[in-house]
């Protein structure tokens, strides 16, 4: 297949930041915003494909731990919407983000599986002791979903039943996420990827603009 698209990261690199400039261009633009609006579910499959192609260490193991991460998401998030406990009150009515389960769009759980292994890949290049890393990436986790949250709603994404992202939110978004790191390291998968930490900086270049223009 790789032979066959014959992709290259230098390539896929350029794509993304074209890709992510035009629509960002094309969301500040009030005009175009209502159609660029419709291609959030297809960024993130994109963004999943993209990372799957350039994975250098494929198993059982992987297959098995990256499925958990995603299994684990989709339930944090259907209890979440359901009950209000674990992030708050939100919903995903009106949402653009395709079909649900249990009133939660099931593509969120690739969301949060493409951020943590792009966060992981990050994080894994540092020295510092495990624990560390695990809380470093917890971090930029949560510095993410600050810059995601203010423009969600006006996206179609979901939206806070208060009108206000609550605390509980930031504080549920951060331990999640060192929970799915460390699911990570505890399965020893050595992951390596040469696109990962780029499409990471270009959602959060991304994600700043949309806080400036929308």
């Amino acid at each position: 297949m790789k032979n066959f698209l014959n992709l290259t990261g230098y390539s896929v690199k350029k794509f993304i930041i074209i890709y992510y400039a035009i629509g960002l261009i094309g969301l500040s633009i009030p005009l175009t915003a209502k159609y660029f609006i419709y291609l959030t579910p297809f960024t993130i499959l994109i963004n999943l494909f993209f990372v799957l192609y350039f994975n250098l260490n494929w198993g059982a193991r992987f297959i098995f731990f990256g499925l958990l991460i995603y299994i684990m998401s989709i339930i944090a998030e259907i209890i979440g919407v359901n009950t209000g406990v674990i992030f708050g009150s939100y919903t995903y009515d009106n949402s653009i983000l395709g079909p649900r389960l249990l009133n939660t769009p099931l593509i969120i759980g690739i969301n949060w599986f493409v951020l943590i292994y792009c966060t992981f890949v990050l994080i894994k290049r540092f020295k510092f002791p495990v624990i560390i890393r695990i809380l470093f990436g917890g971090l930029i986790m949560l510095i993410f979903d600050i810059l995601l949250e203010p423009v969600a709603g006006k996206m179609l994404m979901w939206n806070w039943l208060s009108g206000e992202v609550p605390l509980l939110n930031y504080a549920s978004w951060f331990v999640l996420s060192c929970v799915f790191i460390s699911i990570i390291y505890l399965g020893k998968i050595n992951i390596q990827n040469v696109i990962s930490i780029h499409l990471l900086l270009v959602q959060f270049i991304f994600f700043s603009g949309l806080n400036l223009f929308l």
